[in-house]
């Protein structure tokens, strides 16, 4: 039961860890255009998230795909700023999220691989040879534990700004997602090959 607390807590801390925002600003993002209504399909769209980060640990872990790389980190700016920049698309009478629904979830699971690739080299540093499956275990549920937190929370924040501030649902998901942008971009700059 110890390695596996250590795993959740390191799962969990991952998530919010301040200096490294990716994680964070990519729930955001995503985020952003759910309102609490509809906390079952952003579950979902999150797990499928853990989904695919577990699986890249998984690809790193056992060495069949190497782990993080100059690539990775600029994939992994790039994803965030591609949900961002499509919620910056959503036209404000966009009202029929059920059709989208299944291409986010596909690029979800993408883009949890690809954060996972990330973060899989100093994953398999840590995890002990003989504790393989406990730590993946234990750090995939502490990764979702803290995503259902941090979505709990933008929720909130959606009902706050929606119902008592009164601001419309397409302006709040603008400046939310410009907001995400400015950091991203500063991310790619800094991550892109070449520079």
């Amino acid at each position: 039961m110890g390695q596996l607390g250590f795993y959740l807590e390191l799962g969990f801390n991952h998530v919010l860890d301040l200096k490294a925002l990716d994680h964070l600003l990519f729930l955001i993002v995503l985020t952003l255009p759910f309102s609490y209504v509809r906390w079952k399909d952003l579950l979902i769209t999150v797990s499928i998230f853990t989904i695919g980060h577990t699986i890249s640990l998984i690809l790193v872990y056992f060495e069949w795909v190497p782990g993080s790389t100059s690539w990775v980190e600029f994939l992994i700016a790039l994803s965030i700023g591609v949900v961002a920049a499509r919620n910056l698309m959503i036209d404000k009478k966009f009202k029929q999220p059920q059709k989208r629904k299944g291409f986010l979830n596909i690029v979800t699971l993408i883009f949890g691989i690809i954060h996972g690739l990330g973060f899989g080299g100093y994953f398999r540093q840590v995890v002990a040879t003989d504790q393989s499956v406990i730590s993946l275990v234990g750090f995939a549920f502490g990764i979702e534990a803290s995503q259902i937190l941090i979505v709990g929370l933008i929720l909130g924040l959606n009902f706050l700004v929606y119902r008592i501030l009164k601001i419309r649902e397409h302006i709040w998901i603008l400046i939310g997602s410009g907001l995400v942008l400015i950091p991203v971009f500063r991310m790619i700059l800094k991550t892109w090959p070449g520079f």
